[in-house]
């Protein structure tokens, strides 16, 4: 998409799919983000075994001694044993296990898409501070140009001032911007080692040689750009996905109301006397139960208006996370058809600025110039470099930004050979024998009376229009709608400025 480039090629250079590639496989946000993603897996089989039989059993060993007074009295210890067995199968819950296990699994998608979220964001941070790194580089080389050459033509006016063929005050102008020349060359150094650091965040170790970067994945236009977020956003997909867990629990509290039908079994072996283990007593037991709550003090259909309320602030959720993707894109899309359409404008303005320096220095040299002019003119073109360094740099990563909040990005785009993450290939120890034999049986017949109760409240969407751009004058102006004060300028000129007072950064 851009074309200008930012740094030149090195030998054995780091290429921005290597960066990727170890990022990608070993970045610690990204793989604590597949641990939790695993662990939702493991919350799904959990719901699925609550379907199956709850078995448990208890024992117990005893040793008893007495000691009694008296014409009959005497002494007698000894050891029993006790054991029992029980089942518990459920039956019927009125949903509650079928609407438990809905929102585990809704939980288990919400992570997935979690999961993606952290991928998107962790390639395009890569990117971008792949680009940063260039950028700052670039720019770190041009400012030190500049600080060179004003050393440079410093020398050259201190002679000519032995020489009288200048004044001092030409001097003192030339060695005022040749310490700000140096003080930006210096904080441009700042700039590239917090990049560094930055990389080496994400990547593991700071950057080498970097090569050039490729060229980005293309860029839809902003109208399909927005149908495909809708489809692959992770935001907008975990949302809807946290939307529907919110329902199935809202269905969840309104079973709790219900009855509950569950099978029990137990088998119990126990001594006759606590002081012998020769005479002991077996029994076995075989039962249905059935279990519903007749008064809670409210606190049943408290939590039914809680699960309620929370599935309603779900759903706004979904349209506040549609609208804050849509908006992204547009500021990013924006941002990078800005840097296409600027790009040769800074070309022709670099090329024009070589051409009005080396004319400058001819006329310099013919005694029609200052080494003022020369100033100037060496500033505009170093600082058109400077320019046009920052715009394509922002333009790549406005547009990767764009595609990440879509939902667009894989490493692949970047040429990077790395196995994809398979979320899918977890697969939790038992997780489909959970919850039998019944779970086939019990599952169908507590998801016939499931009801989750809610009222869709009115949400209102955003409209799908482009913004137009406003009227231009008859000069070329663009012409005011509004008038937008400053609210760190008083209109009063006679009143005293105010700071704003906050913490300041200590660096």
């Amino acid at each position: 998409m851009l074309t200008v480039a930012l740094v030149a090629a090195p030998l054995h250079a780091e290429t921005l799919a290597d960066a990727l590639a170890k990022a990608y496989q070993s970045n610690p946000e990204l793989e604590a983000q597949r641990a939790r993603t695993r662990a939702s897996d493991e919350v799904v089989t959990q719901a699925k075994a609550q379907f199956g039989p709850q078995i448990s059993a208890s024992g117990s060993y005893v040793y008893a001694a007495e000691r009694t007074n008296g014409v009959f009295g005497g002494e007698r210890d000894g050891a029993t044993h006790t054991y029992e067995v029980t089942l518990d199968q459920p039956l019927f819950t009125s949903g509650q296990l079928a609407a438990n296990l809905n929102s585990a699994e809704a939980g288990r998608l919400a992570s997935l898409e979690q999961l993606r979220f952290t991928e998107q964001n962790m390639i395009a941070d890569v990117v971008i501070a792949y680009v940063a790194v260039q950028r700052d580089l670039a720019i770190y080389r041009v400012r030190t140009q500049i600080a060179q050459l004003l050393d440079e033509q410093f020398a050259t006016t201190s002679e000519r001032l032995r020489l009288r063929d200048v004044t001092i005050s030409d001097l003192e102008q030339t060695d005022n911007r040749r310490q700000v020349a140096l003080a930006q060359a210096r904080e441009a150094l700042a700039s590239l080692q917090g990049s560094a650091a930055n990389y080496r965040r994400l990547v593991g170790n700071y950057p080498t040689d970097l090569a050039p970067l490729p060229m980005p994945p293309e860029l839809p236009g902003l109208q399909p750009l927005y149908a495909l977020a809708e489809q692959h956003s992770p935001q907008i997909l975990a949302s809807r996905y946290n939307e529907l867990a919110s329902r199935e629990t809202l269905a969840l509290r309104r079973a709790e109301r219900g009855p509950v039908i569950s099978g029990t079994a137990s088998a119990q072996r126990s001594p006759l006397s606590q002081f012998s283990d020769l005479s002991r007593s077996q029994a076995f037991f075989v039962g249905v139960s059935v279990r519903m709550p007749l008064y809670t003090g409210g606190a049943l259909t408290s939590r039914v208006r809680e699960a309620r309320e929370l599935n309603e602030a779900d759903i706004f959720d979904v349209e506040q996370a549609r609208r804050s993707v849509r908006s992204t894109i547009g500021a990013r899309w924006a941002q990078a058809e800005a840097a296409t359409s600027a790009t040769p404008i800074y070309e022709n303005s670099i090329l024009a600025a070589q051409r009005a320096l080396e004319g400058v220095r001819r006329q310099e040299q013919a005694g029609t110039r200052t080494s003022r002019d020369v100033l100037i003119a060496t500033n505009d073109l170093l600082e058109s470099r400077v320019a046009a360094i920052g715009s394509a740099a922002n333009g790549y990563a406005a547009t990767v930004l764009a595609l990440a909040e879509a939902g667009l990005l894989d490493v692949a785009q970047f040429g990077a050979d790395v196995a994809p993450y398979d979320p899918l290939a977890y697969d939790p120890a038992l997780s489909d024998l959970a919850g039998l034999p019944l779970r086939p049986l019990v599952d169908p017949l507590d998801s016939l009376v499931l009801d989750d109760g809610r009222d869709m409240p009115d949400v209102v969407e955003e409209n799908d229009g482009t913004y137009a751009s406003p009227p231009v004058g008859a000069n070329g102006q663009t012409m005011p709608s509004a008038v937008i004060p400053n609210p760190h300028i008083s209109e009063d000129p006679s009143a005293p400025a105010t700071v704003p007072q906050g913490p300041s950064y200590q660096p």
